[in-house]
């Protein structure tokens, strides 16, 4: 499996070691050196698109919320984070839907090719590539614990679509498909400490205790799966 690297975000701006200058006539290679000094190399344009249509882009420079962008199987792929903060769920028990409001905890969301996936992350901050990942608390998504389907947080969206075009802005339509949707008793088990067997009833708790924050310690832990594996397994392009 292809590996791919996280980036922690910078305390200082980020300078460009590398700069592709696209003229007429071709592609220069712009390098600087930790000295100040700048050397160029002419380079074959199709090198350049070979390179960067496999590449993932994760890096500091991406928007606050954007942790990585990617070509999987000709199309765009986003992770995304979500900071903590509570939401409107609607929640199906014994045919009746009922709206709750519940905190939510820092989460990762993958949108690719159709498929959406999520994990949980705890604090309030940006995480980073050794932050280890943990189920997200929602029935309808796979637990996480690094395996195929419903092992790495792949959502079951039913009869709903994800946007045709996503952009690096386009988390606010990814997410409102996501959490817009009924939740029900499907893949409702794994997810809450306290709740094994159904993560609803955690759902319900927390709506009831009408709290502002979500408690960590009903997170699931993901088999020892950090961020950057959680990335990798959505993003390999094979």
């Amino acid at each position: 499996m292809r590996r791919f690297t996280l980036k922690e975000a910078p305390d200082a701006p980020v300078q460009p070691r590398l700069v592709l200058a696209f003229y007429d006539g071709g592609v220069i290679l712009q390098k600087s050196t930790p000295g100040g000094t700048t050397t160029a190399y002419p380079v074959d344009p199709a090198h350049v698109q070979q390179a960067f249509s496999r590449a993932p882009v994760c890096s500091p420079i991406l928007p606050a919320n954007v942790l990585c962008w990617a070509r999987v199987r000709g199309g765009d792929a986003f992770v995304w984070w979500r900071p903590p903060a509570t939401e409107d769920l609607l929640v199906e028990v014994d045919g009746v839907i009922h709206e709750w409001t519940v905190p939510l905890p820092g989460l990762v969301v993958v949108g690719a090719d159709q498929h959406l996936g999520l994990a949980a992350v705890k604090g309030n901050t940006r995480p980073q590539p050794a932050s280890p990942v943990f189920s997200a608390p929602f029935p309808n998504t796979g637990t996480v614990s690094g395996g195929g389907y419903r092992s790495r947080g792949d959502v079951c969206l039913g009869s709903a679509r994800l946007p045709r075009s996503i952009g690096p802005d386009g988390f606010e339509a990814v997410w409102t498909t996501y959490v817009g949707s009924t939740f029900n008793s499907h893949m409702a088990e794994g997810k809450s400490a306290s709740h094994p067997e159904d993560v609803r009833a955690l759902l319900l708790d927390l709506h009831e205790q009408g709290g502002a924050v979500f408690p960590e310690e009903e997170l699931v832990a993901g088999a020892g799966i950090r961020l950057e594996e959680f990335t990798a397994s959505w993003l390999r392009s094979d």
